[in-house]
Formats: C-alpha cells, structure tokens, sequence
C-alpha cells in the first residue's frame, strides 16, 4: 500500500535547458531532484522530463562547464515545466569539458535508443597500445578471431553472426576495402571519438543489410590547426606509425590534411604445432619459428574539405594503399609464398543540413577503388619442419600443388545517399539507398596454360542495391522511442568459377570456359524497434527484424590466393528477435555511476554463407541451409569513485544447424543435425579495472593504469562428429585465459603520451580461428604527440 500511494503521488515534471547567450539548447545537461540520485539527461535538442513527488521540490540543473543553478518549484498540477538557462563558467579548461561532455551526452542517446548497441567512449582508450581488434574483442557480444600477427586475417563475430554480416562503417559511411586487404586494426584509435557496436537491427541511416549487426567508428571533428603523431614498438620486429598534418583557412572556409601509415611486423614467434596437432613429435615440433609470415602496409591519405559553400561540407578524399603479406603454412615450413598489392582509393562526400528545406538533412558518398592483387607462389620443393629431412618435389607451397602467379584486379563503384527529415520533436523519417557495382577480373599465367583458356576473358560481375525507409518516434523527454525499417534488396551478378578445372565428359578435355552461375532476384525486409524508460535510469527494449543479405563481391570471387569462387551462393535470410534492459544510474549502492544492459536474443537463418574447406587445398563461402542461434549477453560498467573503474561482461551463445534431412525425400538425417556450427565460440567473458587520475605527477598531466582479462572456452574447429577423447584433437579449440597489464602517462600538458603494455602475461599458447597458433606474449611501447591549435580539444590520453 505505501508503495503504491507513493506512486500515484507522482507527477511529470518536463522543460528545456540552454545556453542564453547564444539560445543554443544544451544536450546532456542533467536535471535531478537535489540531495537525491533520481534524475534524467537532456536529449539533443535540450529537453528533459520526468516524475517527481508531488508538491515542493528543489530542482538541480547541472551541465560540465556551466555555472549549476537550483530552483524550487511547486508541483501540485499533473504537468509541470520548468525551463533552465545555464550560464558558461569562465574557465580555461571549460571548453574541453563541454566537448567531453557533449560526446557522453550523445553516446547517452545512441544507447538509449531501440537498437541493441554497446557504445565505446574513444577518450577511454587513446594513447593505449591496443589495436581496434583487441578493443572490440573486449565487447559483450562481440568477438574476433585471427589466424596469426599482424596483418592476418580476422573474422569478426557479432551475438555469433560473422564475417560479411558485420558492416563495418567509419562515420555512417562503409570501410570500403572490397578485396579485404585493409585491415580494421590498422585505424589508429587515437583518431577515434567514439565506436557504436549494434547488435541486431542497425540505424537506418548506416543502410547496408548485415545481419549480425554493425560497427560504426566515428572519428574525432577537429576544426583546427594539428599536428599528430604515434610511434608504436613490439616483439617480432613489429612497428606502427601514424604522421598526420592539417591546415585550415578560415576565411575561405578550406581544410587540407595529410595523413601517412605505415605498418611491419615479421611475425616470426614461436609455433608449438603439437597443440595443433598433437599426434607430432615434441622434437622438433614444439618449438618452430615462423619465417615467412611477414607483414607491410603503407598508406597515403590526402583531404580537401570545403565548409562555407552551399553545401556544409564537401570532402574530396584520396587514399592510396600498398602491401605484402608472406603466407605461412603450418603442415610445412613454407619459405617465398607471398602476396602483394596497390590500392587507390578515391572518395567524394557531399552533407548539407535543411537540404533545399528546413529539416532535411543530405548525405551523399561516392567511392571508387581501384584494387589490383598478385599472388606469388612459384616454389619447386616444400620443406619440412623437420631439418633433418630433405626438402620434397612439389608445385608451389599453397597446397593445391600447382604454380601459381597473379594478376587479379577488381573495380568497384559504391553510392550511399542519405536522406533524413525532421518532421517535428516527435518524427523523424529516413531514406537510405546504397548501390555497389564490382567487376572483377582474373588473371593467372600458370593456371591459364593449365585449363586452356584465359581468365580475364572472363569478368565476374555483381550489381547490388540496397534501400531502407525508416520511421522514428519520440514521446516528450524520449522515454518512449519506435523506429520502424522498411528494406528493399536486389541483387544482380554474374560470378565465374574460374579457379575450378573441370573434365568435357564429351572430349576427355577441359571445358573451354569455366563455369558460371547468374543470380538476379530482388527481397524485401524489415525492421521494428522499441525502447521505454519506465523508470529513471531504467529503460527496456525490444526489436525485430527480418531480413536479408547479399554475398559481396569478396565471397562471389574468391581472393584468388586460398579462396575459390562461389558461382551459386545464394543470399542469406534471417529473422532476429531482440529484448534488453538497460540501467544506467549514478550515485547508485555509494558508486559514482553504474551501468549495466543484459540483451537476450534469438535468431533464425536460411543458406548462412559460411567459410568451409571445399576440398584439402582451398576454401570456399558455402551455404549453411538452416541454422538457429540464441543466447544471452550482459554487460556491466562501474565508476566506483572518480579514479577507480572497472568493468565485465559475458557471452553465452548457441549456434546450431537446424537442417534436419540430408536430402529433400527426408530419406536420411544429416550427420550436422543439431550440432554446434564450428568456428564460433560459444561461451567467453571479459573483465578488467582501470585506476586514472589528473595532476598526479604534475598540474595538467594525465596517469592511467589499467588490467584486462579474457576468457574464451574451448569450441569447435570442425563438425563435431565424434566426441571422443581420441578424436579430440581433430575439432577442439581448448580454452584460454589471457590477460594483459599496462601503464600511460602524459606529459607537455596533455601534448605527448607514452603507454607501456604487456600482453597475454603467463604467455598463454592461443589456438585461434581454424586452430591457428597467435603470438605469446608481447610488450609493447607506444609514443603519442597531439597538438592542436584550438585549446579545447582534448590531447594525446582521455578519461
């Protein structure tokens, strides 16, 4: 009864919040009952709204760099308003801290929305040592599995969807490496603002059509003079840099930057193979060396933006790309198998805000990469691990015993325009549409003499358009938000299988051109999305969708190295269902701030495009015909005072092949029925504690340090067909407890950083994707400098 009384005595308390020398509304500003912990956050435009006790309250309004005002007001009616004008504080450091603040503020509203999405704040992880992949990896929900150093492939794994249902996006606009040379690892995440890990449905603004989710890094806006640059030292010879200078002319309205990457490591660590295998002999097989696994990439990026046109901004970008990566195998020790190739990559962005009227918002993008790969493999023997055995006759190290030398190259054309309208507080529409054209042309000297015709006569193509129509909701305060998507697919490509050799059963020869397949359909999907705060700081969420994805032009084609063509891949279908509970409350059990999300998830799919072996020399993007997944993750983040953080998170997931009957007269049950699909882990967790604080070691300086831990239990690598103890070996991934330590300290007020880590500490042996050996463990040294022009902008570290 008394709790009851109490809230019937609730009334709604609603206004808005800004600065009154420019009229401007505050986001992020909090407004809460004073002595108490109940309160609410501004949204984008200002507003706020919430339930407070009814009659006299004492009202706080607090916003970082802002004189804090307190008002007492009489709530006697159901709704009472009550507006805030918060004047600046005149303080040096008052610009930094509302930049700061206004990026939490707006990653308190990209969380708060329908979607399933964890939210990675960038100041929290600059000047570590850290690639992206590592920081990712860390995420509930998320994993990603190499296959070796630097520069090797990875998969990345979101609630167990993988790989090309993944979109990844810089700024809302598509990682454009059609070929997948680029690595995300080899972004700087000092240039980084924030990264948006949507689990499930993605903003309709993103487009695209993953349907594990999506990855979107946005990078830091400075609208000034700089002049940055990383250093970065580790085991195996490895060695990162990144060099970036821009200019802006105020009057005229143009920026110009240029930016230099570069990237080697030899990764020459140490193998012990009888993990891998473990029928091998301990000599000499427990300790081998990788001696062809090096890696290099180098990269130039030129940018023009103009900002005082018609448009707000139009940016001509133009990125040029070059690497080499040798191929290690581990059956043998290979010893010249390499691939090297150029990229250059053109890009043209157009943004305008209240576009031809007021409200509506124009985005435009428009890439064209040139890509060109070479293959090289032309060895005459393979070596044993073994160096007592003398090296054996065979054609190439690649495992198809063939020579093989390269000339491949691919052009593509992609287009995303993006149209977002404003109808009023409470309605938003948004229309997506992003087109991609590839064409791809093979080109191989040896295999050419061997199937009697040549490649490049025969071009694979794919045209794909993808359109999305969403609607967005909002109630006063956005305690209650919808966002419904709408989605068109079409898909019209021509894919030869040129990499296959097959018998004329008429001549006793090979045919004279290689196979192909036409696929040209079009589908439609959709999406729906709700989120409601039913108490302060308590919010819930649910969401559905279905839809489809179509294969890219990476698994149409193959890489031409160890990937084959995939003339008949069909596109994947999925229906994903998604509930949440989010709590993010301060001053919360005596804790500065506690945050925590739990998102349960289902999922459902048809012809799942996977990555299996096709025979014993290659790999092939197959159709998987039905498969479930459901599972459950939680996420939680806790502030327990202003210098101590700490954080966990776990993953429980179970991907199954649903696929009953092995052929369509249900005459016999498939071997797969209800087993695990390989190569996703199923269970792991992350956890870790941060102590940072300022002026430690002297006024304006910034200390962190920091321990993470990661878990993944043992999974499989294979179909699990048998599961005895001796037949072990042949589809298990064991389990592994890494953790990793490190120490960051600036100095020259915020200017120069260094960060010195540890990584996997007890050098854990790591059986990663397709049970390949990662390195042990690493130290790492990393020398950071950022100077800007304009003061407010934050420096080399960030809490």
């Amino acid at each position: 009864m008394l709790s009851f009384s109490a809230l019937k005595a609730q009334v709604t308390l609603k206004g808005r919040v800004i600065n009154p020398k420019n009229k401007e509304a505050l986001s992020g500003a909090n407004v809460f009952i004073d002595g108490t912990s109940k309160g609410v956050v501004t949204n984008h435009k200002g507003f706020y709204e919430f339930q407070v006790p009814k009659g006299k309250n004492k009202i706080t309004c607090s916003f970082i760099g802002f004189h804090t005002i307190s008002k007492v007001v009489d709530c006697t009616r159901a709704e009472t308003t009550l507006n805030f004008e918060l004047k600046e504080q005149n303080r040096e450091l008052t610009e930094v801290e509302v930049k700061a603040s206004s990026n939490k503020a707006i990653i308190r509203e990209i969380v708060q929305s329908p979607m399933s999405v964890t939210v990675i704040d960038g100041a929290t992880i600059r000047g570590r040592s850290s690639g992206l992949q590592e920081v990712l990896t860390r995420t509930s929900g998320i994993k990603i599995r190499q296959e070796g150093g630097l520069g090797s492939r990875t998969k990345i794994s979101v609630h167990g969807l993988e790989g090309k249902r993944v979109g990844v996006f810089i700024n809302g606009f598509p990682l454009n490496t059609p070929d997948g040379s680029f690595d995300i690892n080899e972004i700087p995440i000092d240039v980084i603002e924030r990264i948006e890990v949507y689990k499930g449905i993605v903003p309709a603004e993103y487009g695209g059509d993953g349907l594990g989710g999506a990855i979107n890094i946005e990078t830091r806006e400075v609208d000034c003079d700089l002049v940055a640059f990383t250093h970065e030292i580790s085991n195996f010879d490895t060695y990162r840099t990144f060099n970036a200078v821009r200019k802006k002319f105020d009057k005229p309205g143009i920026q110009l930057g240029l930016a230099l990457l570069y990237s080697r490591s030899d990764n020459d660590y140490s193998m012990d193979l009888t993990k891998f295998d473990p029928d091998l002999p301990k000599i000499p097989y427990s300790d081998v060396t990788r001696n062809n696994d090096f890696y290099s990439s180098r990269m130039i990026v030129g940018t023009v933006v103009f900002d005082k046109l018609w448009f707000d901004e139009i940016e001509f970008e133009v990125a040029a790309y070059k690497n080499r990566k040798e191929l290690q195998q581990i059956r043998f020790d290979s010893r010249s198998a390499h691939t090297y190739g150029t990229n250059l990559i053109n890009i043209f962005h157009l943004v305008k805000e209240d576009f031809l009227v007021k409200g509506l918002n124009f985005k435009s993008s428009m890439v064209v990469p040139i890509i060109n790969t070479h293959f090289v493999d032309t060895s005459r023997v393979i070596y044993s691990w073994d160096p007592n055995l003398p090296p054996s006759p065979q054609k190439g190290e690649s495992s198809d015993e063939e020579y093989n030398l390269t000339d491949d190259k691919q052009r593509e054309f992609l287009h995303r325009l993006n149209l977002q309208y404003t109808i009023s507080e409470k309605h938003r529409i948004n229309l997506n549409n992003q087109f991609g054209y590839s064409k791809y042309l093979p080109n191989d000297e040896f295999l050419g003499r061997l199937v009697d015709f040549e490649l490049k006569d025969f071009p694979s193509i794919s045209r794909t358009n993808i359109a999305g129509l969403a609607h967005e909701y909002f109630s006063e305060g956005r305690k209650l938000q919808n966002a419904f998507i709408l989605k068109s697919y079409y898909i019209n490509s021509k894919v030869y299988q040129s990499d296959v050799r097959l018998l004329n059963e008429e001549n006793n020869g090979f045919l004279q051109e290689p196979p192909n397949s036409n696929i040209k359909n079009h589908y439609w999907g959709f999406s729906e999305g709700l989120s409601y705060e039913f108490l302060p700081g308590i919010r819930a969420k649910l969401s559905y969708s279905s839809n489809y994805r179509l294969p890219d032009a990476r698994e149409l084609f193959g890489d031409g190295i160890t990937i084959r063509s995939a003339s008949d891949l069909k596109p994947e279908k999925s229906k994903n269902f998604n509930v949440g509970l989010l709590l993010d409350k301060e001053n919360l059990f005596n804790m500065k701030r506690i945050q925590f999300e739990a998102n349960g998830f289902y999922t459902s799919m048809e012809d799942l495009i996977r990555l299996e072996w096709a025979d014993f020399a290659k790999f092939q993007y197959m159709n998987l015909d039905e498969s479930v997944n459901q599972g459950i993750d939680a996420d939680l983040k806790v502030d327990f005072t202003d210098v101590w953080y700490g954080y966990f998170n776990a993953t429980l997931q179970n991907l199954r092949n649903t696929k009953k009957y092995e052929t369509e007269d249900k005459g016999q049950i498939s071997p797969k029925y209800n087993k695990r699909v390989p190569q996703i882990p199923w269970f792991y967790f992350n956890y870790g504690f941060e102590y940072h604080r300022a002026d430690w070691i002297g006024k304006g300086e910034l200390s962190r340090i920091y321990f993470d831990a990661s878990y993944v239990h043992d999974y499989s690598f294979a179909w699990k067909f048998d599961a005895s103890k001796a037949t072990e070996h042949l589809w298990k991934i064991p389990s592994y407890h890494t953790f990793n330590l490190g120490l960051q300290q600036s100095f020259l007020d915020n200017k120069l950083a260094l960060n010195f880590e540890v990584n996997n500490i007890t050098n854990q042996t790591v059986l990663n994707n397709f049970r390949l050996p990662l390195p042990g463990r690493t130290y790492r040294l990393k020398l950071i400098f950022n100077w800007f022009r304009d003061k407010s902008e934050q420096g080399a570290m960030g809490f």
